[in-house]
């Protein structure tokens, strides 16, 4: 019993130090011929550059494009015109909806019973001016004095509008952060609080300016004026308003708060039970779900196409495989006949199959991250360097080498030795 263990270990080892010697003549093989190798794993490293890079762009843009959106205020939502178009038919019944009016706003400040802070926006675009500084198409919007209570940024310096100015229709101003910078160059951005600017030719008083947004994807988010809703309403004529801001009492309302708000809306504009909804209930989280749908099926596609290539590179690889069988005829012969096993010749040609296949696959990533932080620094498109990507990769690779070297090297494992050693290339 003892002697039979004994002789089964021996023949593992045996076993073992074969399939080591199989590495080892593998990667020497590659070694030694370093362009043919190069140009076999050519098609992965291209495909694998790609996915990487396609993800990683893809990732940098879900990132900034939530964190944008989320920073906005998740814990309010709008009433608005209309809902998410996804059609030339939603937009045809969107352009039917009754405009949302700053009635409907003081319906809901008037009714609901779950909200913190109603607040009416309406928005424009207009020539801003300081002395001998001119801003052409300077953002400017109108808000209701509760607008302090949706703000989730906050103020840089001086102060927002009160009640009192906002009821009386006061021309005092609110800069986004980059507008303080550019009318007020080489000064802090406190130094724009008490200046009088001109607005669409009206003067206003600069009360506050808010912290800065940031960018998205290059676009600032800091070039802006808010204004009193009346002095808005003054310097562009009495319109329908954009959409009504609402901040429930509590966050946990959230659902709660929507549903107030449809009902309201509903009753005031007398629609029936079956009747659709003639406006629309958005938030920042209803933003993030439609880009991610946008995005998603364009993934999908990408990615798909992409992956493709790997299939061809893998074929690459099979043949280049059969071609090194049939080369090595002689030499695996040999082998062959001094006591390599099948399963040495086996793994030493599907260790060498794979290895090109994950060196190839780690070429790509190298490439397709170095390509990543290329355009992230060039242009405003930002990139997350994705773990699971990797990991992905590698082992998409890996299984290409596995499904694509095992044909050659089942055949040269299967070769007859004396056929082998009589073989002439």
């Amino acid at each position: 019993m003892a002697a039979a263990s004994t002789e089964h270990r021996r023949a593992r080892r045996k076993n073992f130090l074969g399939v080591v010697e199989g590495v080892s003549i593998a990667l020497d093989a590659i070694w030694g011929n370093k362009l043919r190798s190069f140009l076999t794993v050519l098609g992965n490293v291209i495909a694998v550059s790609s996915i990487i890079l396609v993800v990683s762009i893809i990732q940098g843009l879900d990132a900034e494009v939530t964190a944008i959106f989320s920073s906005q205020g998740t814990d309010v939502f709008q009433v608005v015109r209309s809902g998410e178009i996804f059609s030339q038919f939603d937009e045809r019944l969107a352009r039917g909806n009754p405009p949302i009016i700053r009635a409907d706003a003081r319906m809901l400040r008037r009714e609901g019973t779950t909200f913190a802070a109603v607040v009416e926006t309406a928005q424009s675009n207009a020539r801003v001016q300081y002395r001998d500084v001119n801003l052409d198409r300077v953002g400017i919007a109108g808000y209701s004095h509760e607008y302090s209570l949706t703000d989730t940024y906050g103020i840089e310096a001086g102060r927002y509008f009160s009640l009192l100015e906002a009821r009386r229709n006061r021309a005092v101003a609110v800069l986004g952060f980059d507008t303080a910078d550019q009318l007020f160059p080489g000064l802090p951005v406190s130094a724009a609080i008490d200046k009088r600017i001109l607005i669409a030719g009206t003067h206003f008083t600069v009360i506050g300016v808010h912290k800065p947004r940031g960018a998205l994807l290059g676009f600032s988010q800091d070039e802006f004026i808010n204004v009193p809703i009346g002095a808005y309403e003054r310097m562009f004529g009495r319109r329908s308003i954009g959409a009504i801001v609402i901040r429930p009492r509590d966050p946990d309302q959230m659902d709660e708060a929507r549903a107030e708000a449809r009902l309201l809306m509903r009753i005031s504009r007398r629609l029936r039970p079956g009747d659709a909804d003639n406006f629309g209930i958005s938030s920042a989280d209803t933003f993030v779900d439609i880009y991610r749908q946008a995005t998603s099926g364009i993934y999908t596609i990408l990615v798909s196409v992409v992956a493709m290539s790997l299939v061809v590179g893998g074929i690459v690889i099979m043949n280049i495989m059969l071609m090194v069988v049939t080369e090595r005829t002689r030499e695996i012969g040999i082998r062959k006949a001094v006591g390599a096993t099948y399963r040495a010749v086996l793994w030493q040609f599907m260790v060498e199959a794979v290895t090109l296949s994950v060196a190839g696959g780690v070429l790509g990533m190298a490439l397709g991250y170095a390509g990543a932080a290329l355009i992230g620094a060039f242009t405003a498109l930002p990139y997350t360097l994705a773990l699971w990507s990797m990991v992905m990769a590698i082992g998409v690779v890996g299984a290409v080498g596995v499904i694509f070297g095992i044909y050659p090297a089942s055949r040269a494992a299967k070769l007859d030795p004396i056929t082998a050693l009589g073989y002439e290339s």
